[in-house]
């Protein structure tokens, strides 16, 4: 996930687009700089515990911000 080059693991965790980019939408614990990929991953607590992409960080319309009526 931290090379430089896309590989199978490049999404597994959740990184910012960018060196010195912030993360839109998020106060999040960034780490920058120890690895080769242009960008900062998100932590959870830890440097090594890096914060895994089960796809909610490109949510646009969270199903939890929606009415109940919107649901059915």
């Amino acid at each position: 996930s931290a090379l430089p080059t896309p590989n199978e693991y490049s999404d597994l965790y959740i990184w910012t687009d960018g060196e010195g980019k912030p993360y839109p939408k998020a106060e999040v614990n960034l780490v920058h700089g120890l690895y080769q990929r242009d960008g900062a991953y998100w932590v959870n607590f830890f440097d090594h515990q890096p914060a895994l992409n089960y796809g909610f960080s490109r949510i646009d319309y969270p199903s939890w911000e929606k009415g109940i009526d919107s649901l059915a």
